[in-house]
């Protein structure tokens, strides 16, 4: 009896083995695809995506971030690092700057922006935000006063939305050099889809 013919197949792989994946279909390739959805009017080739997964996130979200006061973690700096390991999928983070106090804060404010990707809807991601403030102590007072940890959604790759509760893009961000200029660090061809303006043309006329 005649043993069978063994394939000679250069297509052939052991069992068990997956086949690569197709040449530029990478995390960094989808990320920067998912840029260009969002209205970003230039690459950025140096973006490292920082927990980019295979199942590609359906949204992307520019965050504000802000505090005036000690928590838990630290100095406003370290509540501000610590907020953006907790919220997660942080695909690009601002540095981290100091700004006057507004109000009848009499602190001074650290201040940052992050790049983050999610599956959530806006009204679910403001959720979740919220939630985070409540656990890194964060107590509704007067406006402008001290907190321990301030969370905004000012961009989504989505456009506009509009819900009771929330208004993307945040009403406010386009006067506010205290946001636009971490935004300006790490996404400055954004643009605006209410004015058309990218963010780098916002931030120079504050």
């Amino acid at each position: 009896m005649r043993a069978p013919a063994r394939s000679t197949s250069r297509d052939a792989r052991p069992a068990g083995r997956r086949a690569a994946p197709p040449a530029g279909d990478s995390a960094g390739n989808r990320a920067a695809a998912r840029f260009r959805e969002a209205g970003l009017a230039e690459p950025f080739a140096s973006d490292r995506p920082c927990g980019v997964t295979s199942s590609t996130p359906a949204h992307l979200y520019v965050i504000a971030l802000g505090s005036n006061r000690r928590g838990r973690h630290g100095a406003p700096e370290a509540e501000l690092r610590a907020a953006l390991a907790a919220i997660g999928g942080v695909v690009r983070a601002s540095p981290i700057i100091a700004t006057a106090p507004l109000g009848p804060s009499r602190r001074r404010f650290a201040n940052a922006a992050a790049l983050i990707e999610s599956d959530e809807m806006p009204p679910e991601l403001l959720v979740r935000l919220k939630a985070v403030e409540r656990v890194f102590g964060r107590r509704r007072g007067r406006r402008w006063d001290s907190r321990v940890i301030d969370l905004d959604i000012i961009l989504w790759s989505g456009g506009a939305w509009a819900s009771p509760g929330l208004i993307v893009p945040h009403p406010q961000f386009r006067r506010r050099d205290f946001v636009l200029r971490p935004l300006n660090a790490i996404v400055p061809g954004w643009r605006d889809p209410v004015t058309g303006r990218t963010i780098r043309q916002l931030a120079a006329q504050t």
